[in-house]
């Protein structure tokens, strides 16, 4: 099956500014919430030597983490699914896939609004380190499995990543 050709009308860099700056903004209003899901999972209780002899109670794990929030609706549409974005015609910077495939973030935080699109209703929790190792130790055949690529009016190509066809520890929790 072949991606449907959109025609798309070039984006100018001050309009994409823009409309980056609305979409982070958006997010931006579950970052507390999510703060809270991610503590156990980037903050331990320090060992007993630690904290009776070093003044330390919790170890963070500095972990680095990617977060994409998507609008209500999306998860009832695509259980399972999560996307990146993979190839960008408007923008010489790098994209989503880019960086998670040079090695950035440790985990993404894949996560879907409440109908009020105040609350995170939904989300997984991904090892992207283990992610990683399965797009690479797979054959090109079980590879092609795990993703398909779509495009969207604006000439942009997200890589749609079905998780249920992922070895079970890439997602390390979910709501």
């Amino acid at each position: 099956m072949t991606a449907p050709v959109y025609s798309y009308t070039p984006v100018s860099l001050a309009d994409d500014l823009s409309r980056r700056k609305r979409e982070i903004a958006w997010g931006d209003r579950f970052m507390p919430e999510i703060q809270q899901i991610l503590a156990p999972f980037t903050m331990i209780i320090a060992p007993e030597h630690n904290d009776f002899y070093e003044a330390t109670d919790i170890i963070s794990l500095q972990k680095d983490v990617a977060v994409r929030m998507r609008r209500h609706g999306y998860y009832e549409r695509y259980p399972n699914q999560f996307t990146v974005r993979y190839k960008v015609v408007y923008s010489k910077q790098l994209t989503e896939m880019e960086k998670l495939v040079n090695g950035y973030a440790d985990y993404m935080f894949y996560g879907h609004a409440d109908v009020t699109e105040t609350k995170v209703a939904h989300y997984y929790l991904i090892d992207m380190n283990r992610f990683r190792a399965a797009l690479i130790n797979l054959p090109e055949p079980a590879r092609r499995s795990l993703y398909e690529d779509k495009e969207n009016r604006e000439g942009t190509v997200f890589r749609v990543f079905k998780l249920d066809c992922f070895p079970k520890d890439v997602v390390v929790s979910s709501r």
